[in-house]
């Protein structure tokens, strides 16, 4: 006798339960695929504070924040240095640097040019989202997720407190700008207490919106764009701060609020009012050396020592602050 075919009842109920081990198993998976990206950002990390080490030990300093080597040829522009630039040989990207040291400044961030690859050891699996590299024409540059710990604060970079691992200045286009150098002496704290490197949330749309706005006076730099601060060989506006983080902001700190244009006006087409520039200044200036991550929770950090913890979202900026200082004298309580 032939058998009978499924009913629709019955294929229903089969859908419906295929459904419901789907829903199950999803986050399951999820949460394999999030952990074996965290791990991989430990290992990216790890990597990175090997290099500082190297480096270290070999010119007896970590490298600079930024700063800016001889010309090629007289009257040429002198050459910037982003610490993760003088890091690519230590991370055996030796082709890469010779490449950056050889090329005219103008041109290193052309398409093709050395500032322009994306190097995937700079930038977090578990980021999403990310535009690598980042810009058009002739402002492409590769990203980064990561930054080098300026200390408590590296942003607008006159008040920057240079008291990280990094420390940040300025970036004056002279050779002996921002080129102070800190080496494993001057970490008093203890390097198992002090902050290396931390991850940069890539990205902020509130922090873009506001660049369709009429602000007054014009801030001193641009607000559209955001993952433009966040190039690893720090060429553009601000660079020392696009290569380093801060403790100035909690973690995963971003802007709190869109800019909402107004809405239309039926007659003559009226100007935007003007926003004033000191109602989001600080909010501004707050997000661009913030630490964040799209970890759950958590966003990792790499210490002097050469270990790599993962700090709660909801530590306190105090806690915080003790970790990003050098030779802060504060009592830390060295616990993830």
């Amino acid at each position: 006798m032939a058998r009978k075919a499924f009913t629709l009842i019955e294929l229903l109920v089969v859908i419906a339960i295929i459904g419901v081990l789907v829903g199950l198993l999803l986050p399951a998976v999820q949460k394999v695929r999030e952990a074996a990206s965290r791990m991989s950002c430990q290992n990216q990390m790890k990597q990175l504070g090997l290099a500082t080490t190297q480096f270290e030990g070999t010119m007896r300093v970590f490298p600079a924040a930024y700063s800016y080597l001889d010309a090629l040829v007289p009257g040429q522009s002198l050459r910037p240095i982003s610490l993760f630039t003088a890091l690519l040989p230590f991370l055996e990207q030796d082709s890469l640097y010779q490449q950056f040291l050889a090329t005219n400044p103008t041109q290193l961030r052309l398409a093709g040019g050395p500032a322009s690859q994306p190097i995937r050891l700079f930038v977090c699996p578990s980021a999403s989202g990310i535009i690598n590299p980042v810009g058009t024409g002739t402002m492409i540059a590769g990203v980064t997720t990561y930054g080098g710990n300026s200390g408590i604060r590296n942003f607008p970079l006159e008040q920057g407190t240079a008291d990280g691992a990094f420390p940040v200045f300025d970036d004056s286009p002279t050779k002996n700008a921002a080129q102070t150098a800190l080496s494993m002496a001057n970490v008093r704290d203890g390097t198992s207490n002090t902050l290396l490197f931390g991850e940069k949330i890539g990205g902020d749309g509130n922090w873009d919106s506001w660049g369709s706005a009429t602000i007054d006076p014009p801030p001193p730099f641009a607000l559209s764009g955001y993952a433009s601060y966040q190039v690893w060989a720090g060429i553009g506006q601000f660079p020392p701060a696009q290569v380093t983080g801060s403790a100035w902001s909690t973690l995963n700190y971003s802007v709190p609020r869109p800019y909402i244009p107004p809405p239309p006006v039926f007659g003559a087409p009226q100007p935007p009012p003007k926003i004033p520039w000191n109602t989001i200044q600080g909010d501004m200036e707050a997000r661009v050396g913030a630490w964040g991550s799209a970890h759950t929770s958590v966003v990792q950090f790499g210490f002097v020592d050469g270990s790599v913890r993962s700090l709660n979202v909801n530590i306190s900026l105090a806690a915080l602050r003790a970790f990003a200082t050098v030779a802060g004298g504060e009592i830390t309580d060295n616990t993830p």
